[in-house]
């Protein structure tokens, strides 16, 4: 288990590399059901509307390092500004959890960001949101949609 002196260590200051402001964009998505993963389901279709996949986020550091999402479309529910948790060195994650409906869920939202310092200054980032799909029979089953992408460093940007 955690001891709060360790979370409260970890949320000191962003992990090097991470500070400052980010272009992403959603390059792939991974689709897991209770039957595991199917190379061939895909939910989202990139190309159709290329805008509304793509957002910003800002990472200060300070007292208690933040990630902040500026999503304009917004179609999985992430914008909002979050304490940010360094789990390794050059890496760091959010956790999102609002009332629903959402995309994935009715009742709560519930996600977990990382974010991945990159040599080259920019980042790598995963998002996880929670999920549930109705069977026909009316049974809910688990369901994920993992989406993976990139960051590109705003020139000027903090590094």
């Amino acid at each position: 288990m955690v001891s709060a002196l360790a979370l409260a260590l970890a949320l000191q200051s962003a992990p090097a590399g991470l500070a400052g402001r980010f272009e992403c964009a959603i390059e792939h998505q991974s689709v897991i059901t209770e039957n595991g993963y199917d190379p061939a389901q895909q939910i989202v279709d990139f190309t159709t509307d290329q805008r509304t996949w793509r957002f910003q986020v800002r990472v200060t550091e300070g007292n208690g390092p933040r990630a902040t999402v500026e999503w304009p479309a917004d179609p999985i529910q992430l914008a909002g500004t979050y304490p940010l948790v360094a789990i390794n060195s050059g890496q760091a994650a959010f956790a999102i959890l609002r009332q629903g409906p959402c995309t994935f869920t009715n009742q709560a939202c519930l996600a977990m960001v990382e974010l991945s310092a990159r040599a080259d200054g920019n980042l790598a980032f995963s998002i996880l949101p929670t999920g549930s799909l109705r069977q026909e029979n009316g049974k809910l089953e688990l369901f994920h949609v993992i989406f993976t992408g990139s960051c590109r460093r705003q020139s000027g940007a903090q590094r």
